[in-house]
């Protein structure tokens, strides 16, 4: 997906979010994930105070939607900053243990199924690090991270390996403050993300404890708002914002409601396992002339710092200035009031303060310093801004060292800067990541600091070289397009560092990584497994020798916007989706053979007033006989607002190609936006691909059927759909597979059907890929071992290795096989477990029926006398019950492969003629290929 085609999704949901009131700068609005959920949070008491809050950047949002409807940024893998991460990277084979884990003690081991991990699981977390800190003795470091879909979670790292240590699921849950204390004891301050959002004083570090003290998030229906006297207005006063004394001895909670009145700060006695609302108050506290917005002690709990909220504007528009009280706590006295820039925020303020000194940080990138004394304010050039336009800018960090005499700033550039605070002066900029950064925590001594991405991985650095402090291998950002050669030995990854990293796919050891600037949106590897392609959305095609890494020349003779590469099933023609349109180059002359446009999208296709309707190609399948294309597309238009032409973008659309002549058959379906388990699903196809004998096409996402007269026919609904391209109707839907997190959202992401034809994978935001067996619609079999959305998906060409990328920063090859890694039998099977197995795989649950094929495949023999009992050749049409046995023979056949499994697919193939049967067993004898 171009940037382009992601601005415009994002313009379209930030206008219609428009229209219903917005929570801004409150993290539980980043799980809402259904209409009720969201109408109980406005109704709720206090949610109108909630609107002055720290200002939600429209970004943000966008991707917070996006993400949830199952859009993949890293299909367009284009670094933030400038340099890509290629040289001097170490040894890249992840370590394999055989450490026992404990309930919450991570290992680094494979996965059950997988072949080897390329890169490496340390330091990577789920979503986007949104508090850090340092152990007392610096020999740990605990983060919290998070993404919209409500998948997060608490982790203890060792700070010199990077190892995780402990690691507890926080699904929707929100953490205000996360600390060490000098005992050594750690506490979190944590919240739930549904009704209950009392937060709960936590002690992460006692392990014997409950490992999570607060209740997963899940969907409510909504209440009714509490409404005061005819005429009058409620307050409906909530607890705002809170913080914990350093000392860890007091919890500080400020107030906020809807009437813009004076507000109490009160302090609470800290103790663990216990909600904030029934702690014992001690005396003291202050009264904060408006809401509260934030609270912050000095480090030294002598001095408390309140934000107040800022004041709606109207038009979507908030002050850009707070007022900010500081006060003697010990005294509850006034010391001074300032008025101060709002704080860059995403996820929570980019605000730190030292025993004399408030850091803010703000959305142009630079850094406001105010004196707590005398309330006077001076300003450092952070310059958090990328040198290209269109990416990150904004100081979103901020923390200083512990003598208070450095400030670390992260940005929206990627870089973390050192600063010496009483001259100004940059001591070392420390360029690591490829997101912004935005989360930061320094070690008690002074001499490392830790820096946290939005996507997920966290840096350690050593504060007085400005070095990498913990050098980890693989990608340092998301990986979202791989590849394996057709034989399955070479792994290729494109990365979000931008590098191009080849990959042992059996050992995992990194051969080379080369650097390739720019937004990589398409890559593929030659059907002869000779050269490694890449595509970029300015057009450029690059390619390079597989096995030496040698760039090679590549040039195409036609201005066009590359999207995903792939190749004809005779490998005679390279396939480029070129926005608008999809591109057919000859192989290896890159050649253009022709040029299919999509159709412009009608008037009515996109909600008016727009203009400039165009359709953008998302992805484009050749049919195996090389006579049809398949394209799944959305439309657009643009419209003026205040004065700015904005993307709009609408329903997505799927077509069928006559491939030879371009052009086009029918209309196939179109999308519908909706809600699937509590997350917005948009409407757009996720993917569009033929099945391996051609009759049917694969759809991703809902929708229905374009009958000839354009208008919607009959529709579907299930996460894949089986759809007839010539009859126009729909054949049968996929099963869903139950979530491995079962409290999460979940939407799912790549796919890729095995070149049997008989599974068909989709990954999820979860990490977790499923295998619908194709034939029945139902989930067969499961990979998990990801910890973050699967981007991408591809199989070697016989269909032996599965590759998965995920944007934890790793890829994982799995063994595809019906055996998968296990080893043959040592034992052979009692003929009532043989007849038992059989039974299984003839029967109606396809997840045991698959468990039982590859069982049996771990004793050939034994199987090879089952089937020859139960498969004959076929003399007419099978009925429906013994298509799929067929069907499922057929597939323990091929996957046995020995000599008597292919005699008896020969004698299978010599059935009668036409048979479905005789089709399935010929097509499997000629994936085999000659012994």
């Amino acid at each position: 997906m171009s940037r382009f085609a992601v601005r415009r999704v994002a313009t379209q949901l930030l206008r219609n979010e428009s229209r219903r009131p917005r929570l801004a700068g409150d993290e539980r609005f980043a799980n809402v994930r259904d209409e009720d959920a969201f109408a109980e949070l406005v109704a709720r008491p206090g949610a109108a105070a909630l609107r002055g809050g720290f200002a939600m950047k429209a970004v943000a949002l966008a991707a917070a939607v996006l993400v949830a409807c199952g859009v993949a940024f890293a299909s367009v893998i284009g670094p933030a900053s400038e340099t890509p991460d290629s040289s001097n990277d170490p040894p890249a084979a992840a370590p394999k243990t055989n450490e026992s884990a404990g309930a919450d003690v991570p290992s680094e081991a494979l996965p059950a199924s997988a072949v080897a991990r390329l890169g490496t699981v340390r330091l990577r977390t789920i979503g986007q690090v949104k508090h850090m800190a340092f152990s007392p003795d610096g020999t740990k470091l605990a983060s919290w991270s998070g993404d919209y879909s409500g998948t997060d979670e608490f982790t203890v790292w060792d700070a010199k390996t990077g190892r995780a240590l402990r690691r507890v699921d926080l699904a929707g849950a929100t953490v205000h403050r996360l600390t060490w204390l000098a005992d050594g004891r750690g506490i979190a301050l944590i919240g739930s993300g549904g009704l209950d959002t009392v937060p709960v004083v936590w002690e992460f570090t006692d392990e014997k404890g409950a490992r999570s003290p607060v209740k997963p998030w899940r969907i409510v229906k909504p209440l009714h708002a509490i409404t005061g006297p005819s005429g009058s207005e409620p307050d409906n006063e909530y607890d705002a914002c809170y913080t914990i004394s350093p000392d860890g001895r007091v919890l500080a909670t400020g107030k906020a409601g809807q009437l813009l009145v004076d507000r109490e700060v009160q302090l609470w006695e800290v103790k663990t396992g216990v909600k904030a609302n029934a702690l014992r108050p001690l005396k003291g506290g202050v009264i904060h002339p408006g809401n509260c917005e934030e609270i912050d002690f000095t480090p030294d709990a002598r001095t408390l710092v309140v934000f107040k909220q800022a004041k709606y504007l109207g038009n979507h528009q908030f002050e850009r200035e707070r007022l900010v009280t500081v006060w003697d706590v010990k005294t509850s006295r006034e010391k001074v009031r300032f008025t101060a820039p709002c704080p860059a925020t995403s996820g929570r303020p980019a605000v730190a303060l030292s025993d004399t000194t408030l850091a803010i940080g703000l959305d142009s990138g630079g850094t406001s310093l105010w004196d707590l004394k005398t309330g006077k304010e001076r300003r450092i050039d952070t310059a958090h801004a990328s040198k290209k336009p269109s990416e990150g800018v904004g100081t979103h960090s901020v923390a200083f060292s512990p003598d208070g005499t450095t400030l670390a700033t992260g940005g929206g550039d990627g870089a973390t800067k050192l600063w010496d605070l009483a001259s100004g002066h940059l001591r070392h900029t420390l360029a690591g990541h490829h997101t912004w950064v935005q989360a930061l925590a320094v070690a008690p001594n002074g001499k490392r600091i830790a820096s946290g991405g939005a996507d997920g991985m966290i840096r350690l650095w050593d504060t007085a070289t400005g070095a990498d402090a913990c050098p980890l291998p693989g990608h340092k950002c998301l990986i979202g397009k791989v590849v394996l050669s057709p034989d399955g030995k070479l792994a290729v990854t494109a990365g979000a560092d931008g590098t191009l990293r080849w990959w042992d796919a059996a050992t995992g050891a990194e051969r080379r990584s080369v650097a390739v600037p720019g937004a990589l949106t398409g890559l593929a590897v030659s059907p002869d497994g000779k050269t490694v392609l890449t595509g970029a959305g300015d057009g450029k095609l690059r390619m390079w020798d597989s096995e030496t890494g040698r760039e090679k020349p590549a040039t195409l003779q036609a201005d066009v916007e590359l999207g995903p590469l792939s190749f004809t099933p005779d490998g005679k023609h390279l396939v480029a989706v070129a926005g608008p349109k999809v591109t057919i180059w000859e192989w290896p002359g890159l050649k253009l053979a022709r040029t299919i446009d999509m159709l412009k999208p009608g008037p009515n296709a996109v909600p008016a007033p727009t203009d400039n309707l165009t359709s953008w190609c998302q992805s484009a399948a050749v049919s195996p006989d090389g006579k049809w294309l398949v394209t799944t597309a959305w439309q657009s238009g643009s419209e003026e607002i205040d004065g700015v032409r904005s993307p709009f973008a609408s329903n997505g659309v799927a077509d069928v190609w006559e491939l030879a002549s371009g052009k086009r058959v029918r209309r196939l379906a179109k999308a519908h936006i909706s809600f699937r388990f509590g997350t917005l699903c948009s409407g757009q196809f996720r993917s569009g691909t033929f099945t391996t004998d051609g009759r049917f096409v694969l759809i991703g996402a809902n929708g229905a059927i374009t009958r000839n007269d354009g208008k919607d026919g009959e529709s579907f609904s299930d996460e894949v759909n089986l759809l007839d391209p010539i009859a126009g109707r729909v054949v049968q839907g996929f099963d869903e597979s139950p979530a491995s997190g079962s409290d999460r959202g979940r939407y799912s992401g790549a796919s890729a059907l095995s070149p049997n034809g008989r599974t068909y994978y989709v990954s999820y935001s979860t990490g977790e890929i499923v295998g619908y067996e194709v034939s029945t619609g139902k989930p067969r079999r499961a990979f998990v071992g990801h910890r973050g959305y699967i981007d991408g998906l591809a199989f070697s060409a016989d269909g032996r290795r599965l590759i998965s990328g995920s944007h934890d920063g790793t890829a994982l090859v799995w063994d595809a096989t019906l055996a998968g890694r296990r080893a043959p039998r040592a034992n052979p099977l009692t003929d009532a477990e043989v007849t038992k197995l059989w039974d299984t795989v003839d029967g109606n649950d396809a997840r045991a029926a698959f468990a039982a094929m590859a069982e049996l495949a771990r004793s050939p023999d034994q199987a090879m006398e089952v089937l020859r009992r139960h498969v004959k050749p076929t003399p007419a049409a099978p009925t429906d019950a013994t298509r799929v046995r067929h069907i499922r023979a057929v597939e323990l056949l091929e996957g046995l492969g020995t000599p008597a499994a292919r005699k008896l697919l020969t004698e299978l193939a010599a059935g009668k003629a036409d048979a479905p049967l005789t089709l399935d067993a010929a097509a499997a004898l000629k994936r085999l290929g000659k012994p």
